[in-house]
């Protein structure tokens, strides 16, 4: 993800629907997503700020994802109603120049951020894990967006 190519392709106004759900047993409600890219200190991150709604209730976040060393990636993560008022740091990797996978943790779960782009499309996958609650990692927010004009 975190080339100049690709986060140039990135950047911009995306539209689309984002899909929630809190348990992997529950259905996933849809809502209105956009989502504003922007790289960020000439070059060296992107900002990826988002809404979304949960039941009616406007929600919102922003992820930060800068290079660090080789395909790694350093990122931080807060969002209105999974992760506040304090970020969440992450660290992950690019497995392609267009699929970057970032890995954080809280009290009693890991949650994953999959970021996917063709600079058509943009996708943001979330997924949860509740080792405490004997949940394996599933998907609790799928966002599929497309570039606005």
């Amino acid at each position: 993800m975190l080339t100049s190519e690709s986060m140039t392709a990135m950047q911009g106004r995306w539209t689309g629907t984002n899909k929630f759900r809190l348990m992997p047993t529950d259905g996933f409600a849809d809502s209105e997503s956009i989502a504003h890219v922007r790289v960020e200190a000439k070059g060296h991150a992107v900002t990826i700020s988002y809404s979304w709604a949960e039941a009616g209730v406007p929600q919102e976040g922003v992820l930060l994802v800068s290079a660090g060393q080789n395909d790694d990636l350093q990122a931080v993560w807060v969002d209105s109603w999974h992760q506040n008022p304090s970020w969440m740091q992450l660290t992950g990797r690019t497995a392609e120049s267009r699929i970057s996978t970032l890995d954080g943790s809280y009290d009693g779960g890991a949650w994953r951020i999959v970021i996917e782009t063709d600079g058509v499309a943009l996708r943001l996958k979330m997924f949860n894990e509740v080792p405490s609650m004997n949940l394996d990692a599933y998907i609790a927010m799928d966002a599929t967006l497309t570039k606005s004009v």
